[in-house]
C-alpha cells in the first residue's frame, strides 16, 4: 500500500472537509455507500483520512478546553481560599462541607449543619436563606447573630449561591459572609448616645423651661440658639421675638446701661464671666425691672467656640428690698439701735450685728469670730438670773418673757436695759421661734435682737435704772 503524505495544505482542507462532515455528519453516508459496494478502496481511504482529522480535531479541542478548566478551577480554588471575608460551602440539605482560611478565623465550624452556625433564637434565619438558596438559587440574611471563635458572636450579613450541578452530583450552596459586627456596634453606640442626647436635651428643657431664670444660648455669630419661656414672664416678649431679632434685647436694655452690658459681654477680662451684673430693662408693656445677668462661654469638641450660654433673672423684687435694707440700716447706724441675731446655744454666740456696735466700744469682728459672745455683755452678776430665767420662760411656753439686765461697754461701764420675748408656738404646740423684744427703762438708746435674740432698749445714764 502506498502511503500518502499530507501536506500542510491538504491538512487544512481535510480539516475543514472533517468539520463539515462533523457538523452535517455526512461520514455515516460514505459507511454505508462502502457496505452496499458503491465506494472504491481510494475513496475509502480518503474518507479515513478525514474521520482521522476529524478525532484529532476533536482530541485537540478537548485538550484546549481542559486546560481552560484546569486553570478556571485553580483560580477559583486559590481565590475560594485566599479571599478576605468568610466563604462556607453548603451541601444540598445544609450540612457544612469546608469553609476557606477566613471562615476558620471568624467563625465556629465545629458544628456539623448550617443553622447551628446561628445562636439561639436565630436559626430559623439560616434555615429560610438556605431554602430560598435551593429552591430560586439565591439566599439573603442580614445582621445575623452568629457563633464566634472563643465563644464570641459575630454579627454578619449572608448571601447564599447555589452552584451550578453536574449530572448525578449533589446541589452545592456557596454561603458568603460580610462582618457588620463593627459596624453594628458602631451604630448601636450612635443609637444610644443619642438616646442619652433626648435625654440630656428633655432635662435641659425641663429644667430650663420652668426655671424662673430667663436662660438663652447665643451662638458665635451674635444670634439665639436657644431662649428660654422664661423671657416672656421677665420681658413680655416671647421666646420667639428674640430668635427672630436677635437685637431685641439690646434695645430694651436701658440707654445708661448699654455701655456696662457691652462691655460686660464682650470685654477683655476673662473673669466677666463669673461676675454677675445687674442692668435694666424696658419690658413690652414699658415696665423699668432690674436684671442680674451671668454669662459663660461655650465651646465644643477641641475647644471650638459656640458662643456664649446666659442667664438673666429678674431681681427688681431684691433691688427694692435691698434699698430698704439699705434705707434701714442707715437709719439705724444714725440711732441708737443696735441689732443683733444670736443662736440659742451656750453663751448664746453672735450670728449678727450691726455697725453701730462701735457705740458699745466693740468691733463687729469681735462678736461674729466668737472672740466675745452675747453673754460676755452681759455683767457678771446678771448672767445667771438671765440665763435660768430665759431656760424657765421656754420650759413653762408661756407667751412673754421679760427681763432687766446690765450690760458692760467696752470701756467698763454699765447699761440697764429691759427685754420683752415672745414665744411662738406651731399646731402641734411646740415651740417654733422666739421673738425678743427689749424696752429701756427709760430714756435712751435701744438694742434689737431679732429671731433667736431680742430687741434691747437702754438709758443714757449709767448705774441703777430710773
Amino acid at each position: 500500500m502506498t502511503t500518502h503524505k499530507i501536506d500542510s495544505a491538504e491538512m487544512t482542507d481535510l480539516r475543514e472537509r472533517a468539520r463539515r462532515i462533523l457538523r452535517d455528519h455526512t461520514f455515516d453516508e460514505t459507511i454505508e455507500a462502502f457496505d452496499q459496494g458503491e465506494l472504491d478502496l481510494a475513496r475509502l481511504l480518503e474518507e479515513l483520512h478525514i474521520y482521522h482529522a476529524e478525532l484529532y480535531i476533536q482530541q485537540q479541542a478537548l485538550s484546549d478546553s481542559q486546560q481552560i478548566t484546569e486553570r478556571a478551577l485553580a483560580r477559583f480554588t486559590r481565590l475560594y481560599r485566599e479571599l478576605p471575608f468568610p466563604v462556607v460551602l453548603i451541601s444540598g440539605h445544609g450540612r457544612i462541607k469546608e469553609g476557606n482560611a477566613a471562615a476558620h478565623r471568624l467563625l465556629s465550624l465545629d458544628c456539623r449543619l448550617f443553622s447551628h452556625l446561628a445562636i439561639e433564637g436565630q436559626t430559623r434565619q439560616l434555615e429560610n436563606a438556605l431554602l430560598d438558596a435551593r429552591n430560586n438559587g439565591r439566599g439573603d440574611c442580614r445582621e445575623v447573630r452568629l457563633r464566634g471563635q472563643a465563644g464570641g458572636i459575630l454579627i454578619a450579613d449572608l448571601r447564599l449561591i447555589r452552584l451550578p450541578e453536574l449530572d448525578g452530583d449533589e446541589a452545592e450552596i456557596l454561603c458568603n459572609l460580610v462582618d457588620q459586627t463593627e459596624q453594628v456596634a458602631q451604630r448601636e453606640d450612635l443609637i444610644a448616645a443619642n438616646r442619652r442626647l433626648r435625654l440630656q436635651e428633655e432635662r435641659y428643657h425641663v429644667v430650663a423651661d420652668f426655671a424662673p431664670d430667663w436662660a438663652y444660648w447665643m451662638g458665635e455669630d451674635g444670634r439665639y440658639r436657644y431662649v428660654s419661656p422664661a423671657c416672656a414672664r421677665i420681658t413680655g416678649y416671647p421666646a420667639a421675638a428674640f430668635l427672630k431679632d436677635p437685637e431685641l434685647l439690646m434695645r430694651a436694655i436701658h440707654p445708661d446701661d448699654r455701655a456696662g452690658y457691652l462691655v460686660h459681654l464682650h470685654g477683655e477680662h476673662a473673669d466677666n464671666r463669673f461676675k454677675p451684673l445687674r442692668f435694666r430693662i424696658h419690658t413690652r408693656t414699658g415696665e423699668l425691672r432690674w436684671i442680674e445677668h451671668l454669662f459663660t462661654p461655650v465651646t465644643g469638641d477641641g475647644g471650638r467656640p459656640l458662643g456664649h450660654r446666659g442667664s438673666n433673672l429678674d431681681v427688681t423684687d431684691k433691688v427694692a428690698l435691698e434699698a430698704a435694707v439699705d434705707r434701714a440700716s442707715e437709719v439705724i447706724d444714725a440711732s441708737s439701735t443696735i441689732a443683733f441675731h444670736w443662736a440659742p446655744e451656750p453663751g448664746w454666740p453672735v450670728l449678727y450685728a450691726s455697725a453701730n456696735i462701735r457705740r458699745w466700744g466693740y468691733a463687729n469682728e469681735q462678736l461674729i469670730s466668737r472672740e466675745l459672745t452675747y453673754l460676755d455683755l452681759v455683767h457678771p452678776h446678771d448672767r445667771g438670773r438671765l440665763v435660768d430665767a430665759f431656760e424657765a420662760f421656754r420650759e413653762a411656753q408661756r407667751d412673754t418673757f421679760r427681763q432687766t439686765y446690765r450690760v458692760l461697754w467696752a470701756d467698763g461701764s454699765e447699761r440697764w436695759v429691759e427685754e420683752e420675748t415672745h414665744n411662738v408656738f406651731g399646731p402641734e404646740g411646740r415651740l417654733a421661734y422666739p421673738e425678743y423684744l427689749t424696752r429701756g427703762l427709760s430714756r435712751g438708746p435701744s438694742i434689737w435682737h431679732n429671731g433667736c435674740a431680742n430687741k434691747t432698749l437702754y438709758p443714757d445714764q449709767r448705774g441703777t435704772p430710773a
